[in-house]
Parts: C-alpha cells; sequence; structure tokens
C-alpha cells in the first residue's frame, strides 16, 4: 500500500517550543573534506621547507660595504696542546736551630747617611796664579761661591764652635753666611736681652741663648765669637771674651780709640787667640785681587788712589780709611806694618752724624809721595760707591758697590799716563788703547733659601770671606793673625780714621 506523503510543519525555528532540527552529516561528505584538509597541509609543508634556509642564510650573511669584497672568515686552526710543566723542585730545609735570649748578638750598626757629594771646584779666573807672585792669597771657592777649608781642616774632623754676640742687623748678616759656610754656631748672646736672644736663636736654630755676655764666656763649648753688639758696648764684650780665652772676631767700630786696640791686641797676644777687627771689604775676592794688581806692577808704580762714596757718615769714612791703608800699603816698598811714621791726613767739610743729613767732605791719605784721595756726598746712592788706583802705565779699578765688589779690572796703557795730582781721565788709560787688560768676576755667594726671606741684607752674605779666612788661620798651627788683615795694619787704620774723626767736625 503506498504510503501517503507526509506533512510539513512550517514552524519558526526560533520558536522555543519548536526542538530544533537534527543535522545529518553524510559519510561520503565527510571523507571528501577530510581530504582537502590534509591536501592543503600537504602544500603548506612543501612550501614552507623552500623558503625556510633561504631566510636563514640571508640572516647569518654579514653585510657588504659598497667598496669591498666579502670574503668568508677563515676556520681557526687547532690549538696545540701545551707541554706539561716541570715540577718544581724545593730543597728540604734545614732545621733551625732553638733560639735562645741568652745568644751573642752583634751589636746594632745604625744606618749611615751617604756621603754628599763635595762641590764642584773650579780653577782661580786668571789672573791668580802666575801674575801676582808673592800676592795675598785668594780664595778657592766652591760652585756656590764659598770659600772652601778643606785643606786645613783637622785630621779629627772637628770644627771651630762660633757664637754671636748681638743681636743686631750686622749679626743677621753672619749668621746667614756661617749657615751657607755648614759652621757650627753653638750660642747667641744679648746684654740685657735674653728673650731677644732666644727670638734670634729660634731663627738661625742656635740651641743656646744667653742674657748676657760673661754667661757666654763661661761656656767652654765656645770657641770663637763674632761680636756685634751696640758700638759702645762692644769693647768690653771683647775684652771679657778674650780673658775667657776665645778668638775674636769685633764687628768695625768708627770711634774704637788706639789705646783701646792696643789692650785688646795684648790680651789676644797673651792667650795666643785672635783678634780680628771686621774690615771686611778687604776680604771680598776682588779687593784682594785689585791690590795684588798694584802690587805686582803690571800698570806701573802707584800715582794715586780716587774714590767716591756716597754715606757721609762715621761707617762711609771708615770704609775710605780702609781702602787708603790697602792700597798704600801696597804701594812699592812702602808698607803699612811699618806703622803711622809717614802717613800724613788732611780732611774738608762735615761728618753727618745721621746719614740722611746733608753734608759733604773729603778725605787725603799720603804716604812715600803717593795720595788716596776720596770724596763723600750725601745726596749719592749708596750702590755709587767706586774705586780706581792710578799707576804709571794703567790703571786699576774696583767696581761699584766697593765696600761690597763683585768686580775688578786692570789696564795696561802702551804709553805713561801723565802725573796729573788731580781729575778723571779719559778711561783706565787715559783714552789709549790698552794693550795688556784684565778683570775678575765673583758673584756673591747664594743666600740661603732656608732662612727666613728679609732677616739680612744680600750683600751681607759677604761675610763669609772674613768668616772662612778666620777659620783658616785657627785652624793652622803657629797662625797668630790674617794675612790679609795684619795687627799692624789693624793699629794703622784705628790710627787714621781717630785722626779723621778729630778733625771733622759734625754736621
Amino acid at each position: 500500500m503506498q504510503q501517503p506523503a507526509p506533512e510539513y510543519v512550517h514552524a519558526p525555528l526560533l520558536d522555543a517550543e519548536a526542538p530544533p532540527p537534527r543535522l545529518r552529516l553524510h559519510v561520503r561528505g565527510a571523507a571528501g573534506l577530510i581530504g582537502a584538509l590534509l591536501l592543503v597541509a600537504l602544500v603548506a609543508l612543501v612550501v614552507d621547507s623552500s623558503v625556510a634556509p633561504r631566510r636563514a642564510g640571508q640572516a647569518r650573511a654579514p653585510p657588504r660595504l659598497s667598496w669591498e669584497k666579502w670574503e668568508p672568515w677563515a676556520p681557526m686552526k687547532p690549538m696545540k696542546p701545551m707541554k706539561p710543566m716541570k715540577p718544581i723542585k724545593f730543597a728540604p730545609m734545614e732545621p733551625m736551630e732553638p733560639f735562645s735570649m741568652d745568644d751573642d748578638f752583634p751589636p746594632f750598626e745604625p744606618w749611615k747617611p751617604f756621603k754628599p757629594f763635595k762641590p764642584i771646584k773650579f780653577k782661580p779666573m786668571a789672573p791668580f796664579a802666575h801674575d801676582f807672585a808673592g800676592a795675598v792669597p785668594m780664595p778657592s771657592l766652591d760652585s756656590a761661591g764659598v770659600p772652601e777649608l778643606d785643606d786645613v781642616y783637622p785630621s779629627d774632623g772637628t770644627r771651630l764652635r762660633w757664637a754671636i754676640v748681638g743681636p743686631s742687623p750686622t749679626a743677621h748678616d753672619f749668621a746667614a753666611a756661617l749657615h751657607s759656610m755648614g759652621s757650627i754656631v753653638r750660642a747667641v748672646a744679648a746684654d740685657d736681652d735674653a728673650a731677644g736672644a732666644r727670638a734670634f736663636g729660634r731663627a738661625y736654630a742656635i740651641d743656646q741663648a744667653y742674657g748676657s755676655v760673661d754667661e757666654l764666656a763661661a761656656d767652654t763649648s765656645v770657641d770663637v765669637v763674632y761680636v756685634a753688639a751696640a758700638p759702645d758696648a762692644r769693647g768690653r764684650a771683647a775684652r771679657a771674651l778674650l780673658l775667657a780665652g776665645k778668638h775674636v772676631l769685633l764687628e768695625r767700630t768708627p770711634r774704637l780709640t788706639p789705646d783701646e786696640f792696643d789692650e785688646l791686641a795684648a790680651l789676644a797676644k797673651g792667650s795666643g787667640k785672635l783678634l780680628v777687627l771686621n774690615f771686611w771689604s778687604r776680604f771680598f775676592p776682588a779687593a784682594k785681587w785689585a791690590q795684588n794688581a798694584v802690587k805686582s806692577g803690571k800698570a806701573g808704580a802707584l800715582l794715586r788712589v780716587q774714590g767716591s762714596a756716597p754715606p757721609v757718615d762715621a761707617l762711609g769714612l771708615l770704609d775710605m780709611v780702609q781702602y787708603a791703608s790697602l792700597f798704600l800699603g801696597a804701594a812699592g816698598a812702602a808698607n803699612s806694618d811699618a806703622g803711622v811714621g809717614g802717613y800724613a791726613l788732611s780732611t774738608a767739610g762735615t761728618l753727618a752724624d745721621d746719614a740722611a743729613a746733608s753734608s759733604e767732605l773729603a778725605l787725603r791719605v799720603s804716604h812715600a809721595g803717593v795720595n788716596a784721595t776720596f770724596s763723600a756726598a750725601s745726596g749719592r746712592e749708596p750702590g755709587d760707591f767706586s774705586l780706581v788706583a792710578y799707576c804709571t802705565h794703567g790703571a786699576v779699578h774696583i767696581s761699584a758697590p766697593a765696600d761690597a765688589p763683585t768686580g775688578a779690572g786692570y789696564a795696561v796703557c802702551k804709553d805713561a799716563l801723565p802725573p796729573r795730582p788731580s781729575g778723571a781721565l779719559g778711561g783706565l788709560c787715559g783714552g789709549q788703547p790698552p794693550i795688556t787688560q784684565g778683570q775678575l768676576q765673583q758673584s756673591l755667594p747664594a743666600y740661603p733659601k732656608s732662612l727666613q726671606p728679609g732677616r739680612a741684607t744680600l750683600h751681607g752674605i759677604g761675610l763669609v770671606y772674613v768668616a772662612s779666612a778666620v777659620e783658616r788661620c785657627a785652624y793652622v798651627a803657629g797662625c797668630n793673625e790674617l794675612a790679609e788683615l795684619t795687627v799692624a795694619q789693624q793699629r794703622l787704620t784705628v790710627q787714621l780714621m781717630a785722626d779723621a774723626l778729630a778733625r771733622l767736625a759734625p754736621a
């Protein structure tokens, strides 16, 4: 029997009351869908396997520069294996002996500092050695310009032990000079000023300070004393120190009388000690060189000495007097050791008690027909002090400042110079060309940098020359006076100074 056609019911798909229709999947259609998916996966796998190596090569390739060709890196060579190190063999240590505090150990020797290098020695400049036979000895200077004493030092290494009486501006100069020489300075003393003595000692590393000269005189560790106290106290201090058996270097004292000097000289002779007046200008190498040039007669016989000095005070007058005795004593047979006999002195003008006062004076000292003439004026500069010794066939000069000179020279002329009694000539040869010349230039020693600046004057370092002369004589057996300044020459200068002061009325 034929089945009736089904009836289709039209109902809304989203009707909640109507159930969803059943989806039926056909078996053949499902197999086709799966095959298509597998085919797509296979194609993608093939494509990816062909593209991936190309991308990897592009990522590893280094960038190529436009101007160079890239070459692949060469493979590294394998390293050679290192040879095995030989084992280090250690010698077996010997067993140590047991330590005992009773063992006899050698005494400990402290470390000795290295000896300082000796200063460079310079040969004296010509004509030091051969031109001036029998002349006053010239100092041998080290590279710093300080006189050397190596040839006269005692074999046991001891040196003179200095002390200074002051303190005064000149005492500062002398302390700086001793410091430059490497001398031993034991003490400093000042009458009624112990605090000032201690301050001076601190400035120059001097350990002992005394408040009186008598305390210093009792100090047995001091050998030689530089006396630079107030001018009116110097004589008494020198007397006490000589009585105590000490060498004395007495600062130049314009108003020291001949009788006072004779008393001090007798004390020094009786005790076998040195008494030296600090006429320091005579000890400079330039002044000694000029004196030797005149004494040698290279420029002929001495005719006259002319000098001009700036200050018109007592110290300036003393500089003129000592230069007069220096050159007149060196002129031929005339010798200042003969005393004051044969010396004539004349003066003109006034003497200023204060260096700032306005005054003028002239001084003339004559001996054996030779005049030493000096003029002084308060308006001149301190460094203008110059001096010329005119001879029959030339002249010798000391460069300014003559009280602390650093240079000197001489000239020998073709013809004899006219014996003019006064007036300066045109040059050392009066306008003539010199046929022979000589000169010396010796700078002052360097001022010690370790000392306080401004405590001593620059030219004051020249005191090394007189200090070294005192030490040299003290080290030489039988030396009782200095070759540069004998006792008779000191006595002559003191007498001439006293005569000049008696003739000059103060301004």
